[in-house]
C-alpha cells in the first residue's frame, strides 16, 4: 500500500512539474516581442518571391504569425494551408490585419515552392531560408503548439493559439482582434 502511494505522489509532482513547464513557455512567450529578419522572402502564388522580406512595407500593424520550422513537415504543413483561407477571406479586407505564414526551409526551398504552387495556395507565404525567424526570437519554444501567436503593432504577443483548433480559441481569437481593431492596433484588456 505504501509503494502505491508513494508511486501517485511521484506522479502527482511529475504533472505538476510539466505544468509549471508549459506555464513558464506561455509566459516567455507571452513577455516577448517579435522580430522579423530581413533575409526572409515573400512567395506569392506563381510570382517569383521577393529577394527580401520588408517588414515596414509588405505587413500591416496587427500580425496572425504561423510559424512552421524547418523540423515540422512541410508537405503536411502545406496541405492544411488551406484552412487559412478563412482568416485571409474574413479578416483579410482589414486595414490594420495581416496574417503572416512563415516557413522555414531546410535545402527544401525548390520542392517547397512547386509543392505551394500544386496545391493552389493563393495568398502570401514568408520563406526563411535561413532559419533566421527562430534564431533571432529565442522565446518561441520548440514545440508547434506555440507556434501560432497574434501580434499588436509594436509585435509584442497578445494571444498564443491557433484560432482553427477550436471554435473557443477562434472566438477568443476574434474577440482579441477586434479589440485590437477599435484601439488602433494595440490591445487593452477591458
Amino acid at each position: 500500500m505504501r509503494y502505491i502511494a508513494y508511486l501517485l505522489y511521484i506522479l502527482f509532482l511529475l504533472f505538476i512539474s510539466s505544468c509549471n513547464q508549459e506555464k513558464q513557455k506561455i509566459k516567455c512567450i507571452y513577455d516577448s516581442t517579435i522580430r522579423f529578419p530581413e533575409r526572409m522572402e515573400i512567395w506569392r502564388g506563381n510570382e517569383k518571391a521577393e529577394s527580401h522580406y520588408h517588414q515596414n512595407a509588405s505587413i500591416k500593424p496587427i500580425k496572425l504569425v504561423m510559424y512552421y520550422s524547418d523540423i515540422e513537415c512541410s508537405p503536411c504543413a502545406i496541405n492544411n494551408l488551406k484552412e487559412y483561407n478563412d482568416i485571409y477571406k474574413k479578416t483579410g479586407c482589414d486595414t490594420l490585419f495581416s496574417p503572416i505564414i512563415i516557413f522555414s526551409l531546410n535545402n527544401q526551398y525548390y520542392s517547397f515552392t512547386s509543392n505551394l504552387q500544386s496545391h493552389g495556395i493563393d495568398f502570401p507565404v514568408v520563406i526563411d531560408k535561413y532559419n533566421d525567424f527562430r534564431s533571432i526570437n529565442h522565446s518561441i519554444p520548440a514545440d508547434s503548439r506555440y507556434h501560432t501567436f497574434l501580434l499588436d503593432r509594436n509585435n509584442r504577443v497578445v494571444l498564443v493559439g491557433n484560432p482553427l483548433a477550436s471554435d473557443a480559441m477562434w472566438s477568443l481569437f476574434r474577440k482579441t482582434l477586434d479589440n485590437m481593431l477599435a484601439n488602433d492596433g494595440l490591445y487593452i484588456p477591458e
